[in-house]
């Protein structure tokens, strides 16, 4: 099967998401930008791709403008490639790509598309997509998609039920397929992920409790700020490492700061040093205040590291509370402090998470099981052209 994967945005997960599928037998092209890429993975996202898969680079970086030279640009360079490349199924990652979005409603047969968040993020940065753009597509594309038989992808089953809600669409349409692990950090950094981490008696070798990523109101950090003391109170040797940059950061920085527990990394985090990050945490912490499904629960699964969550979204569908990590109620510093403290005392606690975490990443997470799934949606997709 002949398959080009379109992920303009989601570029790590559309890398992973090739790679198995290569590894299944597909024949994949991958298609993003190559200034997109380093912005949003790093200089060496081309080690996290599989030899299998071929790389097909848009030439102009995606543009906001409906009337510009890249969007044109893109859009000429899409018409020649398909016309080359012939593919049996397209897959699309729902982006803010007007050029890929207006080729894939182009193509309607043999398409698939992955609609990572039903409803933008509170607090997400607006800048990344123009308003009229929003409008466009959930306004026209997504409802008028359904009368040419495109097969969706979610990744959870309370997503499912939240597009077909909003947008109507046929539940018999949408395929329910978790988000894999992203391991291809492991990739850059030339180690293999830990087979396990064994905690001893001491706190600094089970490590820190990670939070990770761009900081956007919806993921929490205000919460994480008011647990952080709670946490101190009872464990004064616990330490906590905050990675990333973003516009909820300032308003935290000095509750942060205040502990010299709290370690600060507030700039861009190179893959190499994420893959550190994630070898030394011992505790992935995602207490968003709104989801869907989560990247950074992901990424820590791949290293072998427990979530502590907030209970939303599809969030509990991947973190099975006391199996893989533990669940809490969303804008609750009490219930966050209890559940961190929980996993930094109890050691043998903390190494059956950890053993849970391993059997999700090496079954229904892994992209060998992803694939299976994807390439089953794909043949519908087919038998729909």
């Amino acid at each position: 099967m002949r398959v080009l994967l379109i992920s303009t945005y989601f570029i790590q997960y559309g890398i992973e998401l090739a790679n198995g599928l290569a590894e299944a037998g597909a024949e994949v092209g991958l298609v993003f930008n190559h200034e997109n890429a380093v912005q949003l993975v790093g200089e060496d996202y081309r080690s996290m791709l599989s030899d299998k898969v071929q790389l097909k680079l848009m030439p102009k970086k995606h543009s906001k403008r409906i009337i510009g030279r890249a969007m044109w640009t893109n859009k000429r360079w899409f018409n020649k490639m398909l016309h080359e490349s012939q593919p049996d199924v397209m897959h699309f990652q729902i982006s803010n790509d007007l050029a890929s979005i207006w080729t894939a409603w182009q193509r309607r047969n043999g398409l698939v598309v992955t609609i990572h968040d039903i409803n933008p993020h509170p607090g997400d940065d607006e800048t990344n997509t123009p308003g009229w753009l929003t409008k466009l597509t959930d306004r026209f594309v997504i409802p008028h998609s359904r009368k040419f038989g495109v097969r969706w992808i979610t990744h959870g089953k309370v997503l499912r039920e939240e597009l077909h809600r909003k947008y109507h669409v046929d539940l018999e349409s949408i395929d329910v397929i978790p988000h894999g692990i992203l391991a291809g950090y492991s990739a850059v950094d030339g180690a293999e992920a830990p087979a396990a981490k064994v905690p001893t008696t001491s706190v600094d070798a089970v490590g820190p409790a990670l939070f990770f990523g761009r900081m956007e109101k919806y993921k929490g950090l205000g919460v994480l700020a008011d647990a952080i003391p709670l946490v101190l109170e009872q464990m004064p040797e616990a330490r906590f490492v905050i990675a990333g940059r973003g516009p909820a950061l300032e308003p935290e920085r000095a509750k942060l700061t205040a502990h010299p527990q709290v370690e600060l990394k507030d700039y861009y985090i190179e893959t190499a040093e994420v893959a550190q990050l994630f070898r030394n945490a011992s505790i992935n912490l995602a207490p968003y205040i709104e989801a869907s499904q989560s990247g950074v629960i992901a990424s820590g699964y791949a290293f072998d590291v427990p979530a502590v969550a907030s209970r939303l979204g599809a969030l509990p569908e991947v973190v099975i509370h006391e199996e893989n990590g533990l669940l809490v109620e969303p804008n609750n510093p009490q219930a966050l402090a209890d559940a961190i403290l929980r996993l930094m005392q109890d050691r043998e606690f903390h190494r059956q998470m950890q053993a849970g975490v391993r059997r999700w990443a090496e079954g229904p997470l892994s992209w060998q099981s992803i694939a299976g799934k994807t390439l089953e949606c794909y043949a519908q997709a087919g038998r729909k052209k």
